[in-house]
């Protein structure tokens, strides 16, 4: 007996890692992905942003009726807010129910249940997510730090540190099914352990090394090539750590550190735990890693900033040379601590205009690294194949096209960089 699933990603690379669990429990109990008549449909939504969240319930009423005998699941972080406010308009939207973060691993096998099993021989399914050459896998979820734009305390409660022995079976079904590359992924990776007083055993109290032994672990019981993380908070990295990435050629050297601002005045209104001073410090112990790139998140118009404090992020993201910029405008949010301070709101067409004003830095910046790798060899995973064109990405997160078969999907090759193909 089977049952057909599809599963819909809207938020971040947690929630990726999330539905890929969830499918791996659908296909042992006899699930198969359909999109074109699926039973059940589940969203992991996003509440991120007032504009994720908008997205989300569109998405919801969009599949329910495109699918309108489906079963209609609404998930993470958008669903956990709507259960904490006691809606129940949802039900207008024709989804079926709404579950929150609390118990996610759990909830696949209520999924299940809301199914109305098939009769028949399952169809062999390869799946969605093994037919692609990275995974996410979530170590973390959670977070403890409270920053004052950030809803993610609320909705995914506080910091939860998965066993070391299940992030090291996933790696292994990961290597298992064909993946070439592992992302560990969760709201704060750089937290990993610490709210657990033994992760393993025979470990010490928990601290960033914690993380730096889950990569110990992982590299000494799996064989996958290659190994990279996920968004992470400025910490204070260890000699050790960085030692494991400069001696460990399976760890990529690509780091996706979130700055949200250059500015002093600004990071102390976000209650972000760092100074521009604490975080170059890290920047500088970082690129003792051979080839390491440093990408970024930037929040512009955040409550009260000025024209001087937007400037000295421009002049910051200048100074560090991030290889990648991710700009987001300040969005308004109920509840979140931000909204509650009195602090002057700036008007949404100057949000606009600074991040079209930083987006074109990280333009620039990215040209720099693009044209400064030009013509060295870099090793490539190829992840895609359109038009003609392989697409991939290098070790250190560059993106690199090059014309070729698609048999070579899949595939990890050294190659010239030329940033236009």
């Amino acid at each position: 007996m089977g049952f057909k699933y599809l599963p819909v990603n809207l938020g971040c690379r947690l929630n990726q890692s999330e539905l890929t669990e969830m499918e791996q429990a659908f296909k042992a109990a006899g699930g198969f992905l359909d999109k074109a008549s699926p039973d059940i449909v589940v969203v992991n939504t996003c509440g991120v942003t007032g504009k994720a969240e908008k997205e989300s319930r569109q998405t919801l009423r969009r599949l329910a009726r495109l699918y309108p005998k489906a079963r209609i699941i609404a998930w993470g972080c958008a669903a956990d807010k709507w259960l904490r406010e006691g809606r129940s308009d949802w039900r207008e939207w024709g989804i079926d129910a709404v579950y929150g973060n609390e118990n996610k691993t759990g909830h696949p096998l209520l999924f299940m249940k809301m199914i109305k099993a098939e009769k028949g021989k399952t169809p062999a399914a390869a799946g969605f997510y093994t037919k692609r050459p990275r995974r996410f896998i979530k170590i973390q979820t959670g977070c403890n730090k409270y920053c004052s734009f950030c809803l993610i305390p609320y909705v995914r409660h506080l910091s939860k540190s998965r066993p070391v022995e299940e992030v090291v079976e996933q790696v292994k079904r990961a290597e298992k099914d064909g993946v070439k590359e592992v992302i560990l992924t969760g709201v704060d990776i750089a937290d990993y352990g610490r709210n657990s007083p033994a992760p393993l055993k025979g470990w010490k109290e928990a601290s960033i090394n914690t993380l730096g032994r889950l990569l110990e672990e992982i590299l000494n019981k799996t064989n996958i090539p290659r190994i990279r993380l996920g968004s992470i908070n400025p910490v204070s990295f260890s000699d050790e750590f960085i030692k494991l990435f400069k001696e460990n050629k399976r760890l990529m050297p690509h780091f996706h550190i979130s700055l949200q601002s250059g500015s002093d005045a600004v990071l102390k209104r976000m209650n972000r735990r760092y100074t521009r001073a604490d975080f170059l410090e890290i920047i500088k112990k970082l690129k003792k890693v051979p080839d390491v790139l440093i990408s970024t998140d930037i929040i512009v118009g955040f409550p009260g900033e000025t024209e001087d404090e937007f400037k000295e992020t421009v002049e910051f993201a200048k100074q560090v040379k991030f290889s990648r910029l991710h700009v987001f405008a300040y969005s308004e949010r109920p509840g979140i601590v931000a909204e509650k301070m009195g602090w002057k709101n700036v008007a949404k067409e100057e949000r606009k205009r600074r991040s079209m004003v930083l987006r074109r830095v990280g333009e620039d910046l990215m040209k720099f690294w693009t044209d400064k790798y030009r013509g060295k060899k870099v090793s490539v995973l190829w992840e895609r194949f359109r038009g003609g064109w392989l697409i991939g990405w290098s070790h250190n997160y560059l993106p690199v096209k090059q014309k070729g078969s698609k048999s070579r999907v899949g595939m990890i090759e050294e190659v010239v960089y030329k940033p236009e193909g």
